[in-house]
């Protein structure tokens, strides 16, 4: 990758964290003193956004899954496979006019059936080619990108415990 193509991402990314920053303080200060509740609401603002930031997240994740190299297409895979349960998660999927089928494989126990077998299918073929994914995996849990990852994971998890209370 040349360096201007690296500053050109540097910008892209450094632009889009700034767009993310400056809604979060907006959201933040419309929901604590403009006590515009219904942002965050089930199908409001906040929650609409971030299910469509998780359907991008999961497309592109899969077209690189698709486009990559081999030894990053599993864990680009993996990456889809979970941001698509995070997107079912957040969508009330039997609320929409959908066929049944869909339906089905977006909520309830035809979801939870499809995402075990995506990720049962990504490890069963990881564990298979044992020998190609370790060097693999050590690699990628030395990056950024998986620090990045274990942040909006506890992330989740936090956000999980806040919404019990």
């Amino acid at each position: 990758m040349n360096a201007r193509s690296l500053l050109n991402m540097n910008v892209a990314s450094g632009l889009l964290l700034s767009a993310w920053f400056g809604f979060t303080i907006w959201a933040a200060y419309a929901v604590f003193y403009g006590n515009r509740t219904h942002l965050y609401a089930d199908n409001g603002l906040i929650e609409n956004s971030q299910a469509v930031l998780l359907g991008i997240a999961c497309l592109v994740y899969l077209a690189a899954a698709a486009i990559g190299k081999k030894s990053d297409k599993l864990i680009h895979l993996f990456c889809s496979v979970l941001c698509l349960s995070f997107l079912l998660r957040e969508m009330d999927v039997e609320d929409f006019n959908l066929p049944p089928a869909v339906v089905f494989l977006g909520h309830g126990i035809g979801r939870n059936t499809m995402l075990v077998t995506a990720f049962i299918a990504i490890a069963v073929y990881a564990a298979l080619h044992h020998s190609y994914y370790t060097e693999t995996v050590v690699r990628f849990t030395r990056s950024r990108t998986w620090r990045l990852l274990i942040a909006g994971g506890v992330l989740l998890l936090i956000g999980g415990l806040i919404d019990r209370v």
